[in-house]
C-alpha cells in the first residue's frame, strides 16, 4: 500500500486495508502447515474403505498382529501376514519390499493401537506412505472394526 493510497482514510481504515492485504499470505501458511502435519501423521482409512481400495487392486493391507491372533478371528481376506513380532529390521524390508510393487500398504492390527504405532516407527526409518487402519480388525476407538463391519475374512492356516 502506497501513501497516496491512504489519503483521508483513518488509521483504523489504513490498518484494516492491511490487514486485508495480508490475509492470502497468511492463508497459504497456514495451508501449508496444516498440510505438513497431515503427513507427518500419516494417511488412515476406516476398515471399510481400506477393504474398497484393497478390492480395487491399489492397495496391499498388511495384518501386523501375532500368529495367536490371526488364529484366533482370522485375517482379513487378500491380507499380506507380515507380523510386528519380529526383528524390526526384517519387518521393515518387507513393507518395503510390498511398496517395491507399487502398491499402496496399509497396517491392520485388532484396534489400530499397534498400527499406528508401527507406521509411526516405519516414518521415523524414512519408510513413508504407509496407512493406518485406524479401527482394526476388533473395531475400537475409531470404528466398529473389519469383522463387525461384516467385511470377508479367511481362516489362518500356518504353513
Amino acid at each position: 500500500m502506497n501513501v497516496n493510497s491512504t489519503r483521508g482514510l483513518s488509521a483504523t481504515q489504513i490498518g484494516a486495508t492491511a490487514a486485508w492485504a495480508v490475509l492470502p499470505a497468511l492463508l497459504m501458511l497456514a495451508l501449508a502447515v496444516g498440510s505438513a502435519a497431515i503427513a507427518q501423521q500419516g494417511q488412515r482409512l476406516s476398515s471399510e474403505a481400506a477393504h474398497t481400495q484393497a478390492a480395487r487392486g491399489g492397495l496391499v493391507i498388511v495384518d501386523i498382529r501375532a500368529p495367536s491372533e490371526w488364529r484366533r478371528s482370522g485375517v482379513a481376506q487378500g491380507a499380506k501376514l507380515i507380523s510386528m513380532y519380529q526383528p524390526r529390521s526384517a519387518f521393515t524390508a518387507k513393507i518395503k519390499a510390498l511398496q517395491a510393487s507399487g502398491k499402496r500398504v496399509a497396517l491392520i492390527c485388532a484396534g489400530g493401537v499397534r498400527s499406528k504405532r508401527m507406521q509411526r516407527a516405519l516414518q521415523a526409518t524414512g519408510v513413508t506412505g504407509v496407512i493406518d487402519v485406524t479401527d482394526g480388525m476388533l473395531g475400537g476407538r475409531y470404528g466398529r472394526g473389519w469383522i463387525r463391519a461384516g467385511l470377508p475374512t479367511r481362516t489362518f492356516t500356518p504353513k
